[in-house]
Formats: C-alpha cells, structure tokens, sequence
C-alpha cells in the first residue's frame, strides 16, 4: 500500500481507510478463487469505511481530552455530511448531465457548469456564496472522469459499514457483556 501521509487526523483516517480496502484484497485473494477475488466499488468501500469507523471508535475509546473528542466527533460529522449528502448531490448532479446527453443537448464546458450551478442550488439554497469559481468545481471532481456514477454506492456502503459496527458491537456484549469501546 502506497500513500502519502502528513501528521494530521485526515492522514491518518485515509491509512485506516487505505487499509480497509488492503485488507478485503488480501483476504480476498486469500480466500477466494482468482476469478472471484475481485470486487466492485460498491462491495470496495464497505470495508474501508468499516475500518475507518473501528479507528474512529478506538481514538474515541483513549482519548479522555475533551477537545479531543470534538475533533475526532467533528471528523465523523464531516464525514456523514460528505457522504450522505455531498456525494448524493455529487450523483444527482451526474444523472442531470447524462440526462441532457440523452436528450441530444450540447455537452460542453459552459453546460456542465450551468448544470453543475443548479445542483449546488437547489442543494445548498441562500447558504452559499456563489461566484463562478463554485459553477467549475464538477471539473475537479476526479471520480466524475474515471468511475461515473458510483456516487450513491458511497452512501450505501457508508450505511453498510454503520449496520457492521452494530453488529460488531451487539456480539460483542452478547459474548463479553462489554460494549465495543470498552473491548477495543
């Protein structure tokens, strides 16, 4: 596994992540015949948002500091936000624009940027400040060039990964009669 890694919370929440996705590959591979080792986006970022929830949980478990926590708890807040709403905007902003291929429009830049500005819109309503920056940010979204249309997967994988976390949890106070903090 390759990344790059400064000293901040967001560093370190991407190697938890980066390693989710490691280890569903080794386990995969490990586990599963070779035509079957592989796996879809949609599957991918169960795991690594898995992990990410297990390191949330362990930081949260150590930490006494109440600053602390309200770093770590802002973090996990960004990230529901992220997810389940950006993304979701991310995907409903993606179907527009394969909507107007569908219907023979002109895709150029100046339309992807009109399209894009509706979204945020009808999104975000008077809390923003829209310039013509804010019309162009589509064209910086990587995902929207080499995985189109796996915004909404996110969001599920991310639900996924919370339903884990209570099932993680729930065997093991069946078992220890401890919650999962406690255990970690």
């Amino acid at each position: 596994m390759l990344l790059n890694h400064n000293d901040t919370l967001d560093a370190v929440f991407t190697l938890a992540h980066e390693m989710g996705h490691s280890m569903h590959t080794l386990l995969s591979h490990a586990h599963q015949p070779f035509v079957y080792a592989g796996y879809t986006i949609f599957v991918a970022e169960v795991p690594s948002t898995l992990s990410e929830a297990l390191f949330l949980e362990y930081m949260l478990a150590r930490t006494a500091d109440p600053r602390e926590r309200i770093v770590l708890l802002q973090h996990a807040i960004d990230g529901i936000v992220s997810t389940f709403y950006t993304q979701v905007m991310f995907a409903d902003y993606e179907l527009q624009a394969h909507r107007r291929v569908e219907a023979g429009q002109p895709i150029t830049a100046d339309s992807l940027s009109e399209t894009y500005s509706h979204s945020l819109k009808a999104y975000h309503g008077e809390t923003l400040d829209y310039d013509e920056r804010s019309r162009v940010t589509w064209a910086r979204i990587p995902h929207f060039y080499s995985t189109p249309l796996p915004r909404a997967q996110y969001a599920t994988c991310y639900a996924s990964s919370a339903q884990l976390m209570r099932a993680i949890d729930e065997r093991i106070r069946l078992t220890t009669g401890r919650r999962l903090s406690s255990a970690i």
